[in-house]
């Protein structure tokens, strides 16, 4: 999927199944893998490359499948604005960098993520 498709997608009630975080080559080739599985069983990842920023406030303890709520590509809001400013020593590379939220309804949790690149792959 590109980018367009990938925010047109039903994220809603989806199945979040595992948050992978892959600093093997720290600094280099930073990423976060979502893995999730759509209403319909499919199996999906998430992939966010060149990586700058993660940030989770996750929930624990409810005993139910960890479903989406909403996902998206986040432009002029407080949570963009926070990881923008946190990541100002990028300088003019910083316009490259995208913002999306991720927010569970099972927990509340939410997870913001900074990076380039983006692709959903299906398994």
């Amino acid at each position: 999927m590109i980018n367009s498709e990938l925010i047109e997608y039903t994220w809603h009630d989806a199945v979040l199944l595992s948050v992978y975080v892959d600093r093997a080559s720290a600094g280099q080739t930073d990423s976060i893998i979502l893995s999730v599985q759509s209403r319909t069983g499919q199996r999906l990842e998430v992939r966010f490359g060149n990586c700058y920023a993660l940030c989770c406030e996750m929930n624990f303890g409810v005993v139910a499948a960890e479903t989406i709520r909403s996902f998206s590509e986040l432009d002029n809001c407080e949570d963009a604005a926070k990881l923008r400013r946190g990541l100002s020593w990028l300088g003019s590379k910083l316009s490259q960098v995208k913002y999306f939220r991720l927010e569970t309804n099972s927990t509340a949790s939410v997870i913001l993520v900074a990076a380039i690149d983006i692709e959903v792959c299906e398994l």
